[in-house]
Order: C-alpha cells, then structure tokens, then sequence
C-alpha cells in the first residue's frame, strides 16, 4: 500500500513487519493507520501530553524485540520514521 511505501523507500525492510509495527503504533496512539507519517514525533504528533501511551509503545516494543530475540536500543528514536528503521528488519 501507499503508506507502507512511504517508510520503506529506499530500504531492504519487510513490508509485513513494517505493516504489523504500524497496525501497533496506531493501536496504543488512536491515531488511524492512514494519518501515520515517518515524521511524526513520538512524543509530540502521537504521543502528545499522554506519556502513558508512549510507556505502552515502550512495552510492546520491548515484548515484539524479545519475541524476535533481538536487541535495539531506541531510546533515542525521535520520529516514527526512525522507530521503523531502527526496529523493523
């Protein structure tokens, strides 16, 4: 689909993967797949006032990374765009 391609240009990354991460993001946000960006910032455009919803993003990650054995570090990650390059594989 289009969003997905919006955050998988120019990269190697599963499309099915990215679809799942974003299918969650839009979960724990309430923001609806369609209005998600790879600019948006976490804790601003999705996240806002509520760090509630960003400690759930925080948790689902963690339990998607330790499902795939995998270890990332995303403390840092400011935008959606940068969650899916860092987490997706």
């Amino acid at each position: 689909t289009c969003l997905i391609k919006l955050f998988v240009v120019n990269s190697n990354k599963n499309e099915a993967e990215v679809l799942s991460l974003l299918k969650n993001v839009s979960n724990v946000f309430g923001v609806p797949m369609g209005k998600l960006r790879p600019g948006d910032r976490i804790h601003v455009e999705l996240g806002g006032y509520n760090n509630l919803d960003v400690d759930e993003l925080d948790v689902t990650t963690f339990d998607y990374l330790k499902e795939k054995n995998k270890e990332v570090d995303f403390s840092d990650v400011k935008t959606l765009g940068e969650y899916i390059e860092r987490i997706a594989e």
